[in-house]
């Protein structure tokens, strides 16, 4: 009988310590023998433990390093912090970058694209080019050009207007002349590149939203009165040629002849128009004795149609 009793207590002491043993640790780390898979704690639920055995061992971290974080997740077997995105976590994420590509098409300006309500690139509302627009509209008629009106070109920001002179809607392009040469056929590099470069004008996208503009230059060389005729007479040359040779069509043309006086330009100006010093020899007076033609493509903004 007491051999019996003795057993029972032996296997009571046995139960309450194993019982101290199983409640402790699975309380510390989940892995005891009632889980033998192991789980990583975290506030997003369990993980199995094949994801933390899979992990590098490093130095380990105390887990109240962890808490705090909604999207951390707690290696408990090796010991360190692993940042996760949760799903609230991506969601927010994915809204926020949604809403930031609505905020950025939304902004005026921000991208090359035309008015959302007619297609019309920026560069039309540009307000240098608005004003030489303005400038060369009060000053010239068929009849010609009042000078005094047309020196307002040289109180604009010279490099602002050139900026958008060079913009590829407008689809600019630029003929040089020898000395006291008017007719179009007669310019620098005309049958290698300057008449290929015309004929382009006649692919514009919207011709009857289209302006085109012609606008001359002469050197200093010679007298004011001569320079003057001669940039009007290379104007009427390349008008004729694309109304006539070419076919060009758009609302109306729009000439300027500006003599040696207003608007001159330098190397620095055409760089900022990108055109190339070969174009013009290198040379400042070549530059000068020229054509320069720019379409325009949003008249009905112009005239408030």
């Amino acid at each position: 009988m007491d051999d019996i009793t003795a057993k029972r207590r032996e296997r009571s002491l046995r139960r309450r310590r194993h019982g101290r043993h199983d409640g402790g640790s699975s309380r510390a780390n989940n892995t005891s023998r009632g889980d033998s898979r192991g789980v990583m704690i975290s506030s997003q639920g369990s993980v199995p433990r094949a994801m933390a055995d899979s992990m590098t061992a490093r130095p380990a971290v105390p887990m109240a390093d962890c808490r705090g974080h909604v999207s951390v997740i707690y290696l408990v077997h090796s010991g360190r912090c692993r940042w996760e995105f949760s799903m609230t976590s991506r969601l927010f994420a994915y809204r926020l970058m949604f809403c930031s590509i609505l905020l950025l098409v939304a902004i005026p300006g921000f991208t090359d694209a035309g008015e959302p309500e007619r297609g019309w690139p920026n560069v039309c509302r540009n307000p240098e080019l608005l004003r030489a627009i303005a400038v060369i509209e009060s000053a010239c008629r068929t009849s010609g050009c009042d000078v005094s009106k047309l020196t307002q070109l040289d109180t604009l920001n010279k490099p602002t207007l050139l900026l958008a002179l060079r913009n590829p809607n407008l689809m600019p392009v630029h003929l040089f002349f020898p000395n006291n040469k008017s007719d179009v056929r007669d310019t620098f590099d005309w049958y290698t590149t300057k008449r290929d470069q015309l004929a382009t004008l006649k692919y514009t996208s919207d011709p009857s939203n289209a302006i085109i503009f012609v606008i001359a230059h002469t050197s200093r060389s010679g007298s004011r009165e001569r320079n003057y005729a001669l940039s009007r007479d290379r104007v009427t040359s390349v008008v004729k040629y694309l109304q006539n040779n070419l076919g060009v069509r758009s609302r109306s043309f729009r000439a300027a002849w500006l003599g040696e006086d207003v608007f001159n330009l330098s190397e620095t100006d055409a760089r900022l128009l990108e055109i190339e010093p070969r174009d013009y020899r290198r040379d400042d007076r070549i530059l000068n004795q020229s054509v320069h033609i720019f379409v325009y493509p949003c008249a009905d903004l112009l005239h408030g149609d």
